[in-house]
């Protein structure tokens, strides 16, 4: 007897009936791969040979070149891991049916589904002002010697998926800036159409011009 569970981030959930549904929840659509598992174990008496799984009917799913590993299975003996990996081309509902099979019993079923949404898109701009463009900048005016002068910049997700952010640093080349540009921490994570705020104290050198770039590592797609 087949014993079917869904895998998420490599930890089994609850028994899945044939003909039920495995939900995997949002992911980003687009050009991002996404995997699922499917693991496969015998609550049965006799051995079950030759298991297998296939992949039918996709919607809105394109799967990537499947390794599907097979063999028996013994009574109550290790599972078999199938893991799959594929992309949601396009906004909207996706599915794909999972079919083990298996010599002289029936096929289990199982609809794996979830719904692509837009991936997250990062807007900046200096609290209270207007926003400022990848690879923008804005005109700042200080005294020099202004010792910890600061700017605050808001950090917003456009979009419903969160924004992992892996780090803001200065770029190298900072013209006329004593010492370090500081940078207070960002949370790890943004959630969809949320924000937080980060503040940035530096400070000028010697009159003149004085510049320096923010570079804030995301997984914006763009």
């Amino acid at each position: 007897i087949f014993e079917v569970k869904g895998l998420t981030a490599g930890t089994a959930g609850a028994a899945i009936p044939t003909g039920d549904e495995f939900p995997v929840g949002d992911l980003v659509a687009g050009a991002v791969s996404s995997s699922f598992g499917i693991q496969v174990g015998n609550i049965g008496t006799a051995d079950l040979l030759g298991v297998t799984a296939s992949l039918n009917n996709p919607d809105n799913v394109s799967v990537e070149p499947l390794v599907v590993p097979s063999g028996d299975l013994a009574p109550n003996g290790p599972p078999i891991t199938n893991p799959h990996t594929f992309t949601t081309p396009a906004i909207g509902d996706f599915s794909i049916e999972v079919v083990i099979s298996g010599t002289g019993v029936s096929d289990h079923t199982v609809t794996v589904s979830g719904k692509a949404v837009a991936g997250p898109d990062i807007a900046v701009s200096r609290t209270a002002r207007d926003g400022i463009a990848n690879g923008g900048g804005e005109r700042l005016s200080e005294p020099v010697g202004a010792v910890g002068a600061t700017r605050t910049y808001t950090i917003a997700i456009e979009g419903t998926a969160a924004l992992a952010i892996n780090d803001i640093t200065v770029a190298p080349g900072a013209t006329n800036i004593t010492g370090q540009v500081q940078i207070s921490t960002a949370p790890a994570s943004i959630a969809g159409s949320a924000s937080t705020e980060v503040t940035v104290t530096f400070d000028p050198a010697a009159p003149g011009a004085f510049d320096f770039d923010l570079v804030i590592a995301s997984d914006d797609p763009d």
